[in-house]
């Protein structure tokens, strides 16, 4: 079946490192089932010089609110200060705040 299929000739995926490295990462997108809260968020991961790769990581209920609110709370801080070090020359204070 691999080789009817022509598995056998795709190259080897790299592996994401399993160390503690910080990677560079950009949100795709989501996905989830109405009703549920558990959430499956999509990242590209920058895993080498030239290789981008997309994960998914897949956050239960308990995890989705730990990191909904740990974002919330890293943006409210960088706020209170007046203008985040980050934030463009006329970006305004996010409404969500």
């Amino acid at each position: 079946m691999i080789r009817r299929w022509g598995l056998a000739d795709e190259p080897a995926h790299t592996p994401l490192p399993d160390d503690d490295v910080v990677h560079s990462c950009q949100y795709e997108n989501k996905l989830d089932a109405p009703g549920y809260r558990d959430v499956t968020l999509v990242v590209k991961v920058a895993v080498g010089v030239d290789e981008i790769r997309s994960i998914s990581l897949a956050l239960s209920a308990a995890d989705s609110e730990r990191l909904a609110a740990d974002l919330v709370a890293v943006h409210r801080l960088a706020w209170t200060r007046g203008k985040p070090l980050d934030a463009d020359e006329n970006e305004p204070r996010p409404a969500w705040l």
